[in-house]
């Protein structure tokens, strides 16, 4: 994953984080389910996020880890379809949750974001 915060300018880190509201999760916590509506994203300011799915049989299945300046749930907000992983706090996470709206705006505004984002997923 791509350190998303760090690549910033530090003026648009500063928009970025005029658009979002602090959110904290302890250890355990879901963030969204699997197959919930859009919603927005989240900036990691410090914990780990796994993303899963349910396999064959139920069980589940680590799609992959996120940390500090780390984004979660970017691609699903940006194309506006529903959930495809569950997001669980695996520590205490802090983080900057920013509407699907409000972060496609930003990306519109900051050409040099965007391409942070596909970097991230290619």
């Amino acid at each position: 994953m791509t350190d998303f915060l760090g690549a910033l300018e530090p003026a648009h880190r500063e928009v970025l984080h005029e658009l979002g509201l602090r959110r904290r999760y302890r250890a355990g916590d879901t963030l969204t389910r699997e197959l919930d509506d859009a919603g927005g994203v989240w900036l990691l300011i410090a914990g780990e996020v796994a993303a899963s799915t349910l396999g064959p049989g139920g069980k589940e299945v680590l799609l992959g880890l996120a940390g500090p300046g780390e984004l979660v749930g970017e691609l699903t907000a940006l194309r506006g379809s529903r959930r495809s992983a569950t997001l669980t706090a695996r520590t205490d996470v802090d983080a900057l949750a920013v509407a699907a709206g409000d972060f496609r705006r930003f990306l519109r505004s900051v050409p040099g974001a965007a391409l942070v984002v596909l970097d991230g997923v290619i």
